[in-house]
């Protein structure tokens, strides 16, 4: 092989691993570590109390739990819970009773440039759904993270299941009926 074929097959392959590491690059995605747990109370409630166990850094479900029962009480001081619903305004006013920090709602989903952007700025979404697992149940759940590898997949955390999941942020929107959200950045 001479030195031209050498030096064009190199190229190439340079080329080629460019292309490569480009296109992993351009695949973004980026999970905050907002606790998850099952509820005890409601999935409102729940939902508050995933957001402010992270903006204070706790892991612990005990205390996760506590703060559940304060956010909860604090709207329906009543002994016994009945899992009473509330809103994504319950949602703001519980993160901030329990960690002084102002959030945000809107009466609509969140574009999936916005989940990026306030996940990206470490600020947890929470969802209003309407139609939650296609039953008609309306539900509140953390949104987490995203990662546009494939899709425009939304990472969440489920106070019904206790578990991490994922949906993309079509899903949400149109077939689970993300109608509300609250955020804190």
């Amino acid at each position: 092989m001479n030195r031209k074929t050498k030096l064009v097959q190199s190229m190439a392959l340079s080329l080629i691993l460019v292309l490569v590491l480009a296109a992993t690059a351009l695949a973004a995605y980026k999970y905050l570590s907002v606790p998850q747990y099952q509820s005890r109370y409601a999935c409102w409630s729940a939902s508050s109390a995933h957001v402010s166990a992270f903006f204070k850094n706790v892991t612990s479900e005990t205390a996760i739990i506590d703060y559940e029962r304060r956010i909860y009480r604090n709207k329906y001081p009543d002994p016994e819970p009945t899992c009473q619903g509330g809103s994504v305004a319950d949602m703001v006013a519980g993160v901030r009773l329990i960690t002084g920090i102002s959030g945000y709602y809107q009466l609509n989903p969140l574009s999936y440039t916005a989940v990026k952007y306030q996940t990206n700025n470490n600020g947890p979404i929470c969802a209003a759904l309407t139609n939650y697992l296609q039953n008609g149940w309306k539900h509140a759940i953390t949104i987490r993270g995203y990662n546009d590898e494939g899709a425009e997949w939304c990472y969440f955390s489920d106070p019904y299941d206790g578990k991490y999941n994922r949906a993309s942020h079509s899903y949400l929107v149109n077939t689970w009926k993300w109608v509300n959200s609250a955020f804190w950045k």
